[in-house]
C-alpha cells in the first residue's frame, strides 16, 4: 500500500515571498544559534527554505507585484509553517499566508475547520 501526502498549493505575491523567506531566515538563525535546544520544526523549516523555497521565493520576488504565483509546499512543512507562524508576531500580509495554510490543510483534512 502506497501513502502519498499532496503538498499543499500556495498563491504568493512578490511581497509575502519575501516576508515569508525572512521569516524562514529568522528561524533558521534561531536554530543555529540555540543548536541542541531548538525545536526540531526549526531545523525543519530552514532545511525546506535552503532546498526549495528560497530559490522559489527569490523568482516569485522578481515577478509582477500585480500577480500570484504559486508554492508547493510539502504536507509536513505546511503544518510546521502554521503552527509557527501561529506562536509568533507576524507581519500583517503574513496573515494571508497564514490563512492560505490553514485553508489548503482543513480542505485536505488535517485541521479542523475551527
Amino acid at each position: 500500500m502506497e501513502y502519498v501526502m499532496e503538498p499543499i498549493n500556495l498563491k504568493l505575491y512578490p511581497t509575502e515571498a519575501m516576508l515569508l523567506r525572512e521569516f524562514l531566515i529568522d528561524i533558521g538563525r534561531n536554530a543555529l544559534a540555540l543548536k541542541a535546544q531548538a525545536p526540531a520544526a526549526h531545523f525543519v523549516l530552514f532545511d525546506w527554505l535552503d532546498k526549495s523555497f528560497g530559490a522559489a521565493s527569490i523568482r516569485i520576488e522578481h515577478g509582477s507585484a500585480k500577480s500570484a504565483r504559486t508554492v508547493k509546499i510539502p504536507m509536513g512543512v505546511a503544518l510546521l509553517l502554521l503552527r509557527e507562524m501561529q506562536l509568533v508576531s507576524i507581519h500583517p500580509l503574513l496573515q494571508s499566508v497564514v490563512g492560505g495554510l490553514h485553508k489548503g490543510l482543513v480542505n485536505r483534512g488535517y485541521l479542523l475547520n475551527d
